[in-house]
């Protein structure tokens, strides 16, 4: 349907009936085709006659409509697209935490790696064994084992001069023949992960490999 408008400002017109009119600061609206004789008018054409005479009426009337409420139709759309992109991120973003908290392992293990190499070169020899620390990994300190004092790193720990003044999510352990393990349960189930540092001596020198950590 098309839609005409016509502003007329202090001005003289005619209707769709050619009968003359002054209108001013008024707004008419027709609908469909504009008739131009009553003939016309009678045979269907739709006229439709729309005054405004307040302008803040006007403007009301067209806040009103701005601000038009959600139908139940847009607001199912938008729970179930909040529903699809939660189904697809909170993995994902449990599976990067994860993988972060994974990182202090592997920097412990390569700070292990460099002081037992150094250690070797000044004493010919890899440090004692160093026992289970800061404590050893059970669902109770899971999401944190509180440090312990600089003087418990006993053994080959104090040896290469190796500890942790910081809660950690992991407790470490070395054994003298070159392996050092960290151990962790991430998600608090009780099942435990491992990643471990292996030093192997080859013509005079310690070679460290890495295996993939074991699922937690």
């Amino acid at each position: 349907m098309r839609r005409l408008q016509k502003r007329l400002s202090n001005q003289t017109t005619s209707d769709v009936f050619g009968r003359a009119f002054r209108l001013s600061s008024n707004e008419v609206t027709f609908y469909g085709a504009l008739p131009t004789s009553d003939h016309a008018l009678g045979v269907g054409a739709t006229v439709a006659l729309r005054t405004h005479h307040n302008p803040k009426e006007m403007r009301n009337h067209m806040k009103k409509k701005a601000q038009r409420g959600f139908t139940l139709i847009e607001l199912m759309i938008v729970v179930a697209i909040i529903g699809i992109l939660a189904a697809i991120a909170i993995p994902a973003f449990i599976e990067y935490m994860n993988k972060g908290k994974k990182t202090e392992a592997n920097l412990q293990l390569r700070a292990i790696e460099t002081k037992v190499k150094t250690f070797r070169t000044e004493k010919g020899r890899n440090p004692v064994d160093g026992a289970v620390l800061p404590a050893a990994v059970s669902t109770a300190n899971c999401t944190g084992i509180p440090a312990v004092a600089q003087s418990a790193w006993t053994g080959g720990w104090l040896e290469m001069g190796f500890h942790i003044d910081e809660a950690s999510r992991y407790s470490y352990q070395w054994a003298s023949g070159g392996t050092a393990t960290a151990q962790g349960d991430l998600d608090c189930d009780g099942t435990t992960t491992s990643q471990v540092l292996t030093l192997t001596l080859s013509e005079g020198n310690l070679i460290a490999s890495y295996a993939d950590p074991t699922p937690d």
